[in-house]
């Protein structure tokens, strides 16, 4: 499983894509995390109304710490085998997932994957 960990703060104009284009990858078998860094924007409302997809964790911060430290927050929360750090503003093929996967089991000595 793959564990997407996005740091967000006062990103709910984008947001909104970012995670959509995730809920619509080919490969099923993921969570995630946002890591919502003290929005005083609308990002709460969007995920208690809008985005309430089973694979998703929105874990709210009361006050602005940094990307770094959401970054941490999202990656101790991950329960995932693999990491992967996503910006709030960026958006993924929907093969994406499915095309690092399988780069992924024909590398199985690789650590990291980056692209």
């Amino acid at each position: 499983m793959y564990s997407i960990i996005i740091p967000t703060y006062n990103r709910e104009q984008v947001l909104r894509t970012c995670v959509e284009s995730l809920l619509t990858q080919t490969y099923r078998d993921l969570e995630i995390i946002v890591v919502d860094d003290g929005s005083t924007d609308g990002t709460a409302e969007l995920f208690a109304n809008t985005l309430t997809d089973t694979r998703i964790r929105y874990l709210p911060q009361t006050t602005n710490t940094g990307a770094y430290s959401a970054r941490n927050i999202g990656i101790e929360a991950a329960t995932g085998d693999y990491l992967l750090h996503w910006d709030s503003d960026d958006i993924l093929f929907s093969n994406t997932l499915e095309r690092l996967d399988a780069f992924r089991k024909e590398h199985p000595d690789a650590d990291i994957l980056s692209a």
